[in-house]
Formats: structure tokens, sequence, C-alpha cells
């Protein structure tokens, strides 16, 4: 990579985004792919939100992340959506396209990249997510189009879960939607889909349920990527589960980033084989 002035610049934004892995994963896209083109981490005050955005534009940069907490203020400020977006309702990739700022949406995206890559097959599956917020939301949705035979919602608020569930039955009627917030009883699921912050840092001894609940075959999926091995994963491992580490989510999910701003397709597999070796040791 040449630091220079023909150098492209993308960029993550949010609050905090100090211990992001993001950059590290872009740049190493960048130098796998041999690109003059670096990536970095802008830290950004609401108040600064729009004034950020205007300069990102007029500094010419390739494309951005958007993460927590603006994945859905960031809209106003955009010129368009993608299909995705529109459905989620929520945009973590932004690509800059004649001037115009695009918002799409690869969280849903990422994580079917990473059941695929886990060899994780969906048709008639029943899968629970824990959870109701913005990334359970991304998720759930994109779930909701796939050959899912039933999907359910836990969530510590009954009524958000509730409400999450009437967009679902409104995008796939042959699925069937549930609202688990208040049964103990959750042995039917195949697959269940940690989507809360439980277990990030500095929370690292929550667990986002008891799996004496699930059954023991059930496949476990984890969203947070720090700590790496978290203690929800930790604990279904030591009870014989195939578990999901959340670093494969955000990988895949960045990948398809990289897809949609460079309009090109990626060897994710070779991508992601020699990518997970190195970022493993820097969680």
């Amino acid at each position: 990579m040449k630091n220079d002035a023909d150098m492209k610049t993308y960029a993550l934004i949010g609050n905090p985004v100090t211990k992001s892995s993001s950059p590290f994963i872009h740049n190493y896209v960048f130098d796998f792919l041999d690109q003059n083109k670096t990536y970095i981490a802008h830290n950004v005050a609401k108040a600064n939100l729009a004034n950020s955005i205007k300069g990102i534009k007029a500094l010419g940069y390739g494309g951005i992340n958007v993460t927590i907490p603006y994945k859905i203020d960031v809209i106003e400020y955009l010129n368009d959506l993608d299909a995705s977006a529109k459905k989620i309702g929520a945009v973590n990739t932004i690509k800059i396209v004649d001037g115009k700022l695009i918002g799409y949406n690869t969280d849903g995206i990422g994580f079917l990249d990473m059941l695929e890559e886990n060899e994780v097959r969906l048709r008639g599956k029943k899968v629970l997510i824990l959870g109701a917020g913005g990334a359970a939301r991304a998720v759930a949705i994109t779930l909701a189009s796939s050959q899912i035979s039933h999907l359910s919602i836990r969530n510590r608020t009954y009524e958000k879960a509730d409400l999450l569930i009437e967009e679902l039955i409104q995008a796939n009627k042959d699925v069937v939607f549930t609202n688990a917030s208040k049964r103990q009883n959750l042995r039917e699921f195949d697959i269940v889909v940690n989507a809360t912050a439980a277990g990030m840092f500095p929370h690292v001894e929550e667990v986002p349920i008891d799996l004496a609940l699930t059954n023991e075959n059930a496949i476990l999926c984890d969203i947070v990527y720090k700590p790496h091995l978290t203690k929800f994963l930790k604990l279904g491992i030591e009870k014989g589960h195939k578990v999901i580490y959340g670093i494969e989510m955000l990988i895949a999910q960045a990948l398809a980033s990289q897809e949609i701003w460079q309009d090109i397709k990626i060897d994710k597999v070779a991508i992601k084989r020699n990518l997970l070796e190195k970022i493993e040791l820097e969680l």
C-alpha cells in the first residue's frame, strides 16, 4: 500500500469505535487485493454526525461503515437506500456514487454467509433469536425470507419483541413467528442466536439465556466478538454444542461491504481463512 495523495480512504463512524476490529479487517482486505486504499475509524459525537457525513463526502471517501449508535440516525443524511436497508430500517454501509450517498445493510447478509460457511442448513429449521434491537432486527428480517420454518424472538421487553414479530409476519406468511419472551421450554429450537450485548465488554460474565432451557443439539451463534470466546459460547462448548463465533459474522458483513463499494466478487473463503488466523491473535 502506498501512502500518497492517490490513496483512497474508507472509514467507520460510530461512538465508541476505539476497540473496533473493522480497521484491521478492511486494511487486511486492501493489502490482500494489493490496493492503494486505507480504512480508518472516526469516533463521532451525535452533535457532529451531520457535519461528519458532509465532510466524508466532500473529502471523496470511497465508502463508509456505520456502527452503534448511528445505524438509524444516519438515514436522514442519505440520498437513497437499497432494498435491504429499507426492509431493516437501518444502515451499516454507505456507498458514494456520483456524489450521492446510498445506504445498505450487510448485517443480515453477513449472518447468512456465516451460516453457509459453517455448513448450517436453514431449510425447515427453527430459530430462536435473543434480543430485539438493531442487530436482532437485521438477522430476523433476513431469516424471514429464508427457508426456515419457525422464528421466535425472546427479549426482556415483551412488547418490543411483539412489534418485531408483527413486521416479520408481513414479510413472510409461510414462516411461523412467535414471542418466546415468557416461555421456559425452548428445546424445540435448532439454532439459538445471541443478538444482545450480553457477554460484551464490560459485561463479560453475562449470559443471555440459561442453556438448560435449550436443546442440547442446538447450534449456538453469538454476534458478540470481543471477547472471542464469550461465556455463552464457552458454556455451550462445555455442554457439547456446535458454536459459531461473532468474529465470523463481523468478517462476513465486512466482506459484503467491500463487494458493494468495489463492485467486485471477493474470494471470501481465502480471505477469511487467512484473516481469522491473524485476527484471533488480536482479540
